[in-house]
């Protein structure tokens, strides 16, 4: 495990907006010097500036520039919840590697905005999008009172909500006639809503 180069990292953040009811998004720019960091947002109190609060927060991630955006709910005249003690604290994002404190900055407050800044509306960066496995293998086992079932074979998926399946199926019940018995295989159409 690596020791975190604080003095690689900087973190600033920009005033926070109102984004949708009830959230107020703010965003900044990082580098956390190579390292995989983690971001929390915390209230202090100025008479007790030991004592944090975290606050529950939504970051959202784009490493190959740097950015990032911070969810709070409530307005940005209004982001510090009831139950913290002080009426006027200060709110910061804190930038951790290795639950390691290495950066961070204050979130400027009641601050008047005529409007909001095209980049605090930008959504965060994209996933990669990953090809889905069309054709996979499965197997499940089912029990009852008359005996088990075992199935295994193979499962084509159309899209996200329909599949084919083809499994051959082998049963521990004793065959009804002495000629016949209960394994084969079965085939099923598979519809998700």
């Amino acid at each position: 495990m690596g020791i975190p180069r604080a003095d690689a990292a900087s973190l600033n953040v920009e005033a926070p907006v109102p984004v949708a009811e009830g959230w107020t998004r703010a965003v900044g720019h990082y580098d956390s010097g190579g390292d995989e960091p983690t971001f929390q947002a915390v209230a202090r109190c100025p008479a007790n500036p030991g004592e944090a609060h975290v606050l529950y927060s939504i970051v959202h991630l784009a490493p190959a520039a740097g950015v990032l955006w911070l969810d709070l709910p409530g307005s940005p005249q209004r982001l510090v919840p009831d139950d913290v003690p002080c009426e006027t604290a200060e709110l910061t994002l804190e930038m951790l590697v290795a639950t390691r404190v290495v950066a961070t900055a204050v979130l400027p407050q009641h601050e008047a905005m005529a409007h909001v800044p095209p980049a605090a509306l930008e959504p965060p960066a994209p996933q990669a999008p990953t090809a889905p496995n069309r054709l996979r293998l499965n197997g499940q086992k089912y029990a009852s009172p008359v005996g088990r079932r075992t199935e295994a074979g193979v499962a084509l998926s159309l899209d996200s909500h329909v599949s084919i399946q083809l499994n051959y199926a082998r049963t521990a019940q004793v065959p009804m006639m002495p000629y016949a018995n209960d394994n084969g295989i079965l085939a099923r159409l598979r519809f998700g809503f």
